[in-house]
């Protein structure tokens, strides 16, 4: 009889009855008890030995199996005398701790420095005239002031009353052929001021740059009052406030002589009203102009008609002793009433035209009014030296803007201003040598400013395209491309390695590009089996003692009972 036995990992075990023993030859006659008999027999052979000392042979997944084995030792215990006590350890001594360090107080911090000193502004410290600190940031805005220019006392105007303190002067053509000057003071107050004269529409667009002023003036005809009432300027006129005005007495006569207080003006202003912005760039105190195309000259002069006929004929001569342009009207030395020339630092001739606006004059004259909106010529007049500019000024409450022919900012130096709106082809201007007090003053250093003759600095522009391009363009002077491609994709493919020793475990395989191989090999196997499709249970030991106990009380096979039962 051959009997199979469980298998594990291909190992087989056969049980073979030789043929010696009664009954071999015909094994399926044999009786059943005997079967039962040498199938125990068989089991105990098997479960005996693993029993003994293989029976700890352990088979672990994915490891070599590791033999386990007991040992007995036998113990020998013999008899001394015990040992003597350890002396006792030597008594402890304290040591007297060392005193502290003393205590070091840390130096008391030094002081505080002292607050630096305020700055004060003083006579004639303006951003309007580019001295000192620039003037009061808040509370003290700029005050205009419309003064009269028609006649000598006592039928008229001049002498005028403050006109040296104001820092910036415009003039500006009225009905006639006449002038009138728009006063701004700022550093410097004037008490008395006048005569004050009324408003017209060419003050709203000359003024509003000033960063809400005070406007005061006599009064207007209804349109023009209305223009200024939906200005940015602050209404300070007679009408409003008939207690700041007053009239003076003989030699002056109505309507040239009413009068007013600057410190009583400003006095009207809100509290956190704010200074006027710079009109003017500023280049050093005793220097001459670097403007390209500048001059040395000895007079320029302008007038202003209508009707074919010369009302106001104005000139200004150079003084290099008061280091100013003295002021000719209609051919006398222009003075104020304390008999003072007018002879500011800086004079320019703004070149304008003049359109009707449809009013007249109790007269009968027609009523112009300055195009200052928009762009023209102008000269700048400073340290003898005639500048050739152009100016620009886009809206009513923008500042205009005066550059040299090469585009940067014209520059004047620091003191009092006057501006002439100058009709086109209406001024003159007389050349001179050089002298020696022109040459003794240095050109004036390059402007601080980046801007050039095209305008305003250069413009960068980035744009950050798709898959880590970048694109950056400078303009308008260079044009710059610079692309950065995304960087290639690259495939990294780890191969399998046999273990050392022939285990059973293996690495997997990892690649980037896993699309194609997963069509490819859709639905196959390609890798070695994993740890865990493996048997829990290798060939050993162990096998064996199951072999035995299956075979010891296994029950007896029922074929054999049944061929029993037909014999």
């Amino acid at each position: 009889m051959d009997r199979s036995a469980i298998t594990g990992n291909q190992a087989e075990c056969k049980v073979v009855v030789p043929t010696g023993v009664a009954g071999g030859d015909n094994v399926v006659g044999a009786r059943p008890g005997r079967i039962r008999v040498a199938t125990r027999l068989l089991g105990l052979a098997l479960l005996l030995p693993a029993c003994g000392s293989d029976f700890l042979w352990v088979d672990t997944m994915g490891k070599t199996p590791e033999l386990v084995t007991t040992t007995t030792s036998t113990a020998t215990t013999s008899t001394t005398a015990p040992a003597p006590p350890p002396p006792p350890p030597p008594p402890r001594i304290k040591m007297p701790l060392p005193p502290p360090p003393p205590r070091i107080k840390p130096p008391p911090p030094p002081p505080p420095p002292p607050p630096q000193p305020k700055a004060v502004p003083q006579p004639g410290d303006s951003p309007l005239t580019g001295i000192g600190v620039g003037g009061y940031t808040t509370g003290h805005p700029a005050l205009v002031v419309k003064i009269d220019n028609v006649g000598d006392v006592p039928s008229g105007a001049r002498p005028q009353m403050g006109i040296n303190e104001a820092d910036v002067v415009f003039e500006e053509m009225v009905e006639g052929g006449f002038t009138r000057f728009a006063a701004v003071f700022h550093s410097t107050p004037a008490d008395p001021v006048g005569p004050v004269r009324s408003a017209r529409s060419t003050d709203i667009a000359l003024l509003s740059m000033l960063n809400h002023p005070l406007f005061a003036y006599s009064g207007a005809n209804r349109d023009f009052k209305e223009l200024v009432r939906r200005s940015s300027m602050v209404d300070v006129s007679v009408d409003n406030y008939p207690g700041k005005y007053y009239r003076a007495g003989s030699p002056r006569r109505t309507p040239h002589n009413l009068m007013s207080n600057t410190s009583q003006l400003e006095a009207l202003a809100a509290p956190d009203a704010q200074a006027p912005p710079r009109l003017f760039d500023y280049r050093p105190a005793g220097t001459r102009p670097s403007e390209p195309g500048s001059r040395p000259v000895s007079r320029v002069a302008a007038s202003w008609t209508y009707q074919e006929k010369t009302s106001t004929n104005v000139s200004y001569d150079w003084n290099p002793g008061a280091n100013g342009w003295t002021r000719i009207q209609n051919g006398a030395l222009h003075v104020d009433a304390d008999g003072r020339p007018v002879s500011p630092t800086n004079v320019i001739f703004q070149f304008v035209t003049y359109h009707d606006t449809g009013y007249v004059d109790s007269s009968g004259a027609h009523v112009p009014e300055a195009d200052v909106i928009g762009s023209g010529d102008a000269w700048f007049l400073s340290a003898g030296y005639l500048t050739p500019v152009h100016w620009v000024k886009h809206d009513k409450d923008d500042v205009t803007e005066f550059r040299g022919d090469d585009g940067k900012f014209a520059r004047l130096l620091p003191g009092r201003t006057w501006v002439e709106l100058v009709l086109v082809g209406r001024a003159t201007a007389t050349d001179r040598p050089a002298d020696p007090t022109d040459t003794a003053k240095p050109v004036a250093p390059a402007p601080p400013d980046n801007t050039g003759p095209t305008g305003g600095p250069t413009d960068t522009t980035s744009t950050t395209g798709p898959a880590e391009s970048t694109t950056t363009t400078t303009g308008p002077a260079a044009s710059t491309t610079t692309t950065t491609s995304p960087a290639p994709v690259t495939t990294v493919t780890t191969v399998p390695v046999p273990p050392v020793g022939g285990s059973s475990s293996s690495s997997s395989t990892t690649s980037t590009t896993t699309a194609a191989a997963d069509k490819k090999g859709k639905g196959k196997s390609t890798g070695p089996p994993t740890a865990t499709s493996a048997s829990s249970v290798a060939a050993g030991p162990a096998s064996a003692a199951v072999l035995g106990l299956l075979l010891l009380f296994a029950p007896p096979p029922s074929h054999l009972r049944r061929r029993r039962r037909r014999r």
